[in-house]
Parts: C-alpha cells; structure tokens; sequence
C-alpha cells in the first residue's frame, strides 16, 4: 500500500519532533548538564526499529540533457530507475536498476548517484552509473547493518552530493566531488545520532546546518557552521556563523 505524499510529510514531521524530544538533558545537583540515559536508549529503540516509505523522485541533469526518475510497480513493491534524454525522448539503456529510493546527478550531467534499498526498504548502497558507457556501476558505500542508513543530496551548485550516514551510534556526513564521483568519500562530520546534518557550499566554504551538540552540551535550536572547504575535518567544520 503507498502513502500518499501529505501523510509521509506528517510522518516524517513527527518523527523528527520524536528526534528532538529524545535529544534532551538532565541537569545534575552541581548544575551541570548531562545525557539523559533513557533518551539515549530511546534513541536506539526508534532507530532500530524504523519502517520506509517513499514516492517517486526525479532529478534533472544540469545541462537539461537527462531525466532520471523512479516508477512505482505496485505489483511487486518497488521503485524503478528510469533515465530519459530530453532532447531524442528515448529511455537510456542504462542504468536498469531496481530499488532505488534516490538520485543525484554528477560529473555534469554524464555519471549519476543512486541510493538502493534492501527488501526491507532500507537505504543501505550507494552507486555511480557512467552514462554513455557500457561499464558496471560502481558502488561507492555499503552498510548493510539494519541500524545504519544513508541518503544523498546534492549542493545547491551541484558541486558535491553530501551523503548522509545515520546509525544508533553517530551520525556522520561525507562529500562526493562531482567533477570525480569516483575518487571517494570524504568525511568531513561526525557527531550524535539523531542530529540533522544538512551541507551546502558556497565559494570555496562548506556550511553546515545542524542541531548537534554544543561543547558537550544538547541544544534545542539549529545553527549554522562555517569551513573553508579544504580545511574542515570531521571534529571540527569550522567557525559558528549563527
């Protein structure tokens, strides 16, 4: 059974309002705040215990050459990628890939970044399909563990697609260059599970838009961290901008 759009939305709203109640403190006799030991455990039960639902994605290329999007087959429950040439209307003969739950562009429109599900809808690998070549995808990231999961988007100016890798344990944010989608990851942030953990860049800085801990401490607002790009590390992104 599919969900239609507005329910997911309400879905996920209230999932990261559940995020945010766990995230809470405990103030001790000496003032000091401390991680609350039941959220924490809560944080693990809900995590774990995490059930998919998607719809259809599409993304344009950036050159406007290529479609790719997903078709929802009812039948056997699942989301089919299809990429389209805009300018001859045929469909590509490759990537034919099943279970994908979300795409982002590369190397200027000629590779394209895909997520797979397993059978449990779970968001587990990341893949690369060269268009224009007959060569295999290559996998780029596998977590095949049931408590990690991973997600992609892309920056605003296309030039990286930030992947996201949450679990029970942490959180974590890599970049995949664009111009080289197959010369790795690199990881550029890491911090508690639950945290959201959203990348843009923007002449030559990496800003970061996050609720993830301050100093050791839980805070109940988001703020924005700034980094010249080649000098972030997964510690440290940078300078506090707001």
């Amino acid at each position: 059974m599919r969900i239609p759009r507005h329910q997911m939305l309400m879905s996920h709203l209230v999932l990261l309002q559940l995020f945010d109640l766990l995230r809470v403190s405990q103030v001790t006799k000496e003032g000091k705040y401390t991680q609350s030991d039941v959220p924490q455990q809560l944080q693990h039960l809900v995590l774990a215990s995490l059930s998919f639902a998607y719809e259809e994605v599409s993304e344009i290329s950036i050159g406007h050459r290529f479609i790719a999007y997903t078709i929802y087959d009812k039948d056997t429950d699942f989301f089919e990628l299809c990429i389209r040439d805009l300018n001859l209307g045929s469909l590509c003969s490759k990537p034919q890939v099943d279970w994908v739950c979300n795409v982002a562009w590369a190397k200027g429109g000629q590779a394209l970044v895909y997520v797979v599900t397993n059978q449990n809808k779970k968001p587990y690998g990341i893949y690369c399909s060269m268009l224009g070549t007959k060569d295999e995808d290559v996998i780029l990231l596998e977590e095949p563990a049931q408590n990690i999961h991973v997600n992609i988007r892309h920056t605003k100016d296309y030039k990286f697609v930030t992947v996201n890798v949450f679990s029970t344990t942490y959180s974590k944010v890599f970049l995949i260059n664009t111009a080289d989608p197959l010369s790795g990851l690199t990881l550029i942030w890491e911090c508690e599970p639950c945290a959201h953990c959203i990348i843009e860049h923007h002449q030559g800085y990496l800003y970061l838009f996050t609720n993830a801990d301050r100093n050791g401490q839980s805070v109940n607002y988001h703020y924005i961290l700034r980094s010249r790009l080649h000098s972030c590390n997964s510690k440290k992104v940078g300078e506090c901008v707001s």
